[in-house]
């Protein structure tokens, strides 16, 4: 996780040091537990790898090894379960408060129920983002360009039927599109095993930010959410430095 310092309030700043923001959307629907799976179930794969990743973000802040710092803000969001769309870090609702630095972030084991309103929490995602940037912007502090990442083993699917619902995502994909172009945000579209490739790639449109990957190797796709927010700092966001990473999680 070099070149990310991850800080125990969003006071602890340094005096014209830039912030990172990052939404991380995670599909935890009952495709996370199939009934017919032996375990570990990939919710559970899930719960591990970021137990493990939050754990060395904390080990980072007590060492002080670091030696380029940006300070990440990071807002966790779900979709699937009882709540459909729910956010899980800071306050529970579309507010800044809903970031917190890396090391304060504390998350409790998911659970995987429910179909996946994938569009209603990609549109969650963006509109955290923005208020988060409004949020610094009035406190006068910089900040680099938002990253949400979208983690999925599916697609979008109808609270009614359970089956394949494309209500909504015609719209979403535009106005993806022009935030992007727009520079609002990164937009990074990262499917495992049962993901629909055709809509990642659709949502990912068109700076191609997607990849479709076997199994579930979340631990590397949580080292890639750790690469692409050094990119977006040290390297003033070169796309093709993210599709190259997101290539090579393909092994």
């Amino acid at each position: 996780m070099a070149g990310i310092r991850v800080v125990s309030d969003q006071g602890s700043a340094r005096s014209g040091q830039k912030s990172s923001i990052g939404v991380l959307l995670l599909d935890v629907s009952k495709s996370m537990a199939p009934d017919d799976q032996k375990p570990p179930l990939p919710i559970h794969q899930l719960n591990d790898a970021l137990a493990k990743w939050l754990d060395y973000a904390r080990e980072l802040e007590a060492s002080h090894r670091q030696k380029e710092f940006t300070e990440l803000l990071l807002a966790v969001v779900t979709f699937g379960g009882a709540a459909e769309v729910s956010v899980v870090s800071g306050r529970r609702d579309a507010s800044p408060l809903a970031f917190v630095p890396v090391a304060s972030l504390k998350l409790d084991p998911f659970r995987a129920d429910g179909n996946t309103p994938l569009v209603a929490a990609v549109r969650l995602a963006m509109s955290l983002a923005e208020q988060e940037k409004a949020a610094l912007r009035n406190s006068g502090r910089d900040f680099y360009r938002p990253l949400i990442w979208l983690i999925t083993d599916g697609q979008p699917t109808s609270p009614e039927t359970g089956l394949l619902d494309l209500r909504g995502l015609d719209d979403l994909c535009k106005d993806l599109a022009k935030d992007a172009a727009g520079k609002h945000f990164r937009f990074y579209a990262i499917g495992v095993e049962g993901a629909n490739e055709e809509i990642l790639k659709k949502l990912a449109a068109p700076s191609n930010q997607y990849v479709k990957l076997a199994g579930l190797p979340f631990k590397e796709i949580l080292e890639f959410l750790t690469k692409s927010v050094e990119n977006n700092a040290v390297k003033a966001g070169e796309v093709d430095d993210d599709i190259a990473a997101l290539e090579y999680l393909k092994g």
